[in-house]
């Protein structure tokens, strides 16, 4: 589940409306917003208080606080508190709908962003294909129509069935749960700008349209075998996510860090956020998952 984890840290930290700031601060706190949201799952907000973005252990996670969720600048109601400054709604956005959270934090810090879920993108195929001069390594071929009428942002996943746990019901019974991680993967096509993972793993990557707009795409990826585990008839799931431009600068900025933290001579890089008067990022995203099934054991 690592590298689950790693994912969803990339996506979670920042800075306000149209604006970059740099990642260093050491003087005061600021209230960090973060939250992902599409179809597919309820609305979910962590707030916290922070003195420095890129130190985790510094993280206060705010209790108190109001948030009221808006759609198309209708309000629908305030969020509920959970646990470790998780608040949640029990309503699922919709695509190319307008969202607005306002956060009044306990002691009286006001912040808002406001994003949008962008119209789904859907696999049309995927193939897959050995190169029998390289038989650990297995190709995909991902083919998607791009919108021609609309401005489109992408990220692109590939998830595998990494293990599984028993789960044991108060009666006695027992159920096998399948757990999923991101899998490592190399390309080379020239669409994708940036990677999010490390200088040794790629955990996704980001693109935009700029150079297939409207038009049909193959994008070719290459997985090494010995990252997909035994278990038979095992799914390696696709998630092609059309994600807000809010969302794509967002995960542009932090890939940019990362080749930072790798490059000690590099320049202080500025990481993008959305939150008005507070830091972090409120991303909107839409996905289309396909898979393929596969068995190593009946692989060549």
């Amino acid at each position: 589940m690592k590298e689950i984890a790693v994912i969803l840290l990339i996506i979670c930290l920042l800075f306000s409306c149209e604006k970059e700031t740099d990642i260093k601060f050491e003087n005061s706190n600021f209230i960090v917003i973060n939250s992902f949201f599409s179809p597919d799952s309820i609305f979910k907000v962590n707030v916290s208080e922070s003195l420095s973005i890129i130190n985790s252990s510094n993280v206060n996670f705010i209790e108190n606080a109001s948030i009221e969720l808006y759609e198309d600048g209708n309000i629908i109601r305030e969020l509920v508190y959970d646990n470790n400054g998780n608040y949640f709604i029990d309503y699922k956005p919709l695509q190319q709908k307008e969202y607005k959270i306002k956060v009044i934090s306990p002691e009286g810090y006001n912040c808002e962003a406001i994003n949008i879920i962008p119209q789904k993108t859907e696999i049309i195929s995927i193939d897959t294909l050995t190169d029998i001069t390289k038989p650990d390594e297995l190709i995909c071929k991902i083919n998607f129509e791009d919108n021609q009428s609309t401005l489109d942002f992408y990220f692109l996943e590939i998830r595998t069935i990494a293990g599984s746990y028993t789960f044991e019901y108060p009666l006695g019974n027992f159920d096998t749960i399948y757990y999923e991680e991101s899998i490592d993967f190399d390309y080379t096509d020239n669409i994708i700008e940036y990677k999010i993972g490390t200088s040794m793993i790629t955990y996704g990557v980001i693109f935009s349209d700029e150079l297939i707009n409207g038009e049909q795409k193959e994008i070719s990826i290459t997985i090494n075998k010995y990252a997909i585990s035994d278990i038979p008839n095992n799914a390696i799931k696709f998630y092609l996510k059309n994600i807000s431009e809010d969302f794509y600068l967002y995960a542009k900025s932090y890939s940019m860090l990362l080749d930072e933290e790798i490059d000690i001579l590099a320049e202080p890089i500025q990481v993008y956020s959305n939150i008005s008067n507070g830091f972090g990022i409120f991303g909107g995203y839409n996905q289309f998952v396909d898979s393929i099934i596969y068995n190593k054991e009946l692989s060549p």
